[in-house]
């Protein structure tokens, strides 16, 4: 492992059990997230991406779920760490933030005393102790009169107002990593604009690392410094945030780029069709020979067909999964 590795993933492998027939969700997923660094992890629904971070956590249903290969926080061994052992570190260590907080948050329960469990759990502070914090913590991510919405249950809030509560609780402890899932996707365009800053001035001054997964580019663009292009399971491409948008070597990556809207071309573009990929995600229990992505490429030839390609380093930490990048650059 690195030595400036936050958090390793190598050779991730998580598999369905449904009725009798396995399916490969996640296949042979590798990353690595520095300390205080910005991970994003981008594609489409279905890719595995949140299946990835639910591994990570140990989330995923052991009776439906096979979890293989590693995952190392602080150089610590997740994969297999005993129940109890797990639960300290969630919430202490590492935290989640969901995409549908409202259904994250206990309906029956206010905001504060979810947040204050937290705090007593992890840190061992007295009931009056937690209250003062989580208070603080409200109001640290901008919700205006944080002692109101201690006492509020989660329907009292707006979805950005419960996105806030979220933040506040995952952050509270301070973890060293900080998996967002879609944390804004349910969020109006002004609301999201405003959890990203949040999450960035809290990233800025706890020094937390964030694996920051969604399928919108811009979102990650404004918020990694590296990213990770998922398919069918596996990664395609990854590199320094700034070099892969400027050179994307994978077809799929150019294809999810160049199918952007973007504001300059508001007005000139009347009447023009924005370019997408043709064709769909192949099921993972269905996968074709050779590159996944071959069905729906437009570079796709008889060698695309052998066997899936590697990841390869093509200079820079910049990796790309297909054998034919070099020529389509």
């Amino acid at each position: 492992m690195p030595d400036s590795a936050l958090l390793e993933i190598s050779n991730l492998h998580v598999t369905f059990a449904v009725g009798r027939r396995r399916i490969p969700a996640v296949q042979g997923v590798s990353l690595s997230l520095r300390s205080g660094g910005v991970l994003g992890l981008v594609g489409e629904s279905g890719c595995g991406k949140s299946v990835t971070s639910l591994a990570v956590m140990a989330l995923l249903e052991k009776d439906t779920a096979s979890v293989e290969g590693s995952v190392r926080l602080e150089e610590r061994e997740l994969i297999g760490l005993p129940y109890k052992e797990m639960n300290r570190l969630r919430g202490s260590r590492m935290s989640m933030v969901f995409q549908e907080p409202m259904t994250c948050l206990n309906p029956v329960l206010t905001i504060g005393q979810q947040i204050e469990e937290v705090l007593q759990v992890h840190q061992n502070l007295t009931k009056r102790g937690a209250r003062d914090l989580c208070v603080r913590m409200l109001a640290k991510v901008g919700l205006p009169d944080p002692e109101r919405v201690a006492k509020s249950y989660p329907h009292r809030l707006s979805g950005g107002q419960r996105q806030r509560a979220m933040i506040a609780s995952a952050l509270c402890c301070k973890p060293v990593l900080l998996i967002a899932d879609e944390p804004t996707t349910a969020l109006d365009v002004t609301v999201q604009s405003q959890v990203l800053a949040l999450l960035q001035e809290l990233q800025s001054e706890l020094g937390t690392a964030i694996l920051f997964i969604s399928h919108d580019l811009g979102v990650i663009a404004q918020m990694a410094d590296r990213v990770a292009v998922m398919y069918a399971g596996r990664v395609v491409e990854q590199g320094s945030t700034a070099e892969l948008y400027a050179n994307p070597l994978h077809p799929y990556t150019r294809g999810l780029l160049a199918s952007r809207t973007r504001l300059d071309d508001l007005g000139s573009s009347a009447g023009r069709r924005l370019p997408s990929i043709q064709g769909n995600v192949p099921s993972p229990d269905q996968l074709p020979e050779g590159c996944s992505f071959g069905p729906r490429c437009q570079y796709c030839d008889g060698r695309c067909q052998r066997g899936m390609p590697e990841l390869t380093d093509e200079g820079e930490g910049h990796l790309v999964r297909c054998i034919r990048a070099r020529e389509i650059a």
